[in-house]
């Protein structure tokens, strides 16, 4: 039989988790009174348990939400005062769509929301699913990567995993295990990207990836050569992990650091590749 202390605990701790996960119903009319209206912008939740939303206008976020992926919310304010310690945040106000429940999130430094994204970019990703997808820049997960150039795919767009800074995630099937790429809008060119590398909707031509045609064969194979130009090199190893630049022979050098190949590769001034260092 439990001891009575621990069982006093355990209810305390049962009832504090209850009373966490229960909803919260808010006037919204008193939440957003005096607060730019939203005008019912439409949101969809990329990760409930990032920590960036809660059913509490009162106690800011530490755990997750109890939410079905794809949620979609409706934004109905945005509260002047900051919620947290960052003077440029401001508290955004949510209803899940189809209730009259509030969620409470925050807005970044720049005003957009954090831990959402907008349901029409979010249709646009889910579009993908289905088509056929070509990657440059060696994209990989894990033991998984894609062949530059290769036809792939796309099996499912899905949430990211807690914490893990992208907005979808893009399942993609390679060599027999799923491959996760993690998908970023980017709000100034109105695209999706990817870490690293590019991907394409259509098999791309040379004078899409801005290289001579010579060079197609090299971006494929993922490799680099002396002469190679700085565009080539981007699609063939993807976007280096550090770029360094500094002076030699009295011409400037542009130096591309890949860590996780022990690679480093040389430009000069006409973005060609003129020296390479390998393991490094």
């Amino acid at each position: 039989m439990m001891p009575s202390f621990f069982r006093t605990l355990t209810t305390i701790a049962l009832t504090s988790f209850l009373s966490a996960c229960a909803t919260t119903n808010y006037d919204k009319s008193e939440v957003c009174s005096g607060a730019p209206s939203g005008k019912g912008k439409q949101y969809v939740i990329t990760d409930a348990g990032d920590g960036y939303l809660s059913r509490s206008k009162d106690n800011w976020p530490w755990g997750g939400l109890d939410l079905p992926e794809n949620t979609i919310l409706s934004l109905q304010c945005v509260i002047p005062s900051r919620p947290t310690s960052q003077p440029e945040q401001r508290r955004a106000v949510y209803e899940i769509e189809g209730t009259q429940n509030l969620i409470f999130g925050t807005t970044s430094t720049d005003g957009t929301p954090n831990g959402v994204l907008a349901y029409e970019t979010f249709n646009r990703a889910k579009s993908l699913e289905g088509n056929s997808i070509w990657f440059t820049g060696s994209v990989r997960h894990g033991v998984s990567e894609a062949k530059n150039l290769e036809r792939y795919t796309v099996k499912r767009i899905t949430q990211p995993t807690i914490m893990s800074g992208s907005d979808l995630l893009m399942i993609v099937q390679v060599e027999g295990a799923e491959m996760k790429v993690p998908l970023f809008w980017d709000d100034q060119s109105e695209e999706f990207g990817i870490p690293r590398g590019s991907f394409f909707e259509s098999e791309p031509t040379s004078d899409q990836l801005k290289v001579p045609g010579v060079e197609i064969p090299l971006i494929k194979e993922g490799i680099v050569e002396i002469g190679m130009s700085q565009n080539a090199v981007y699609h063939s190893l993807g976007f280096p992990k550090d770029i360094n630049y500094s002076q030699f022979r009295n011409r400037k050098v542009e130096q591309w650091v890949y860590r996780d190949t022990r690679t480093l590769v040389y430009f000069d001034d006409s973005k060609t590749v003129f020296h390479i260092q390998r393991g490094y």
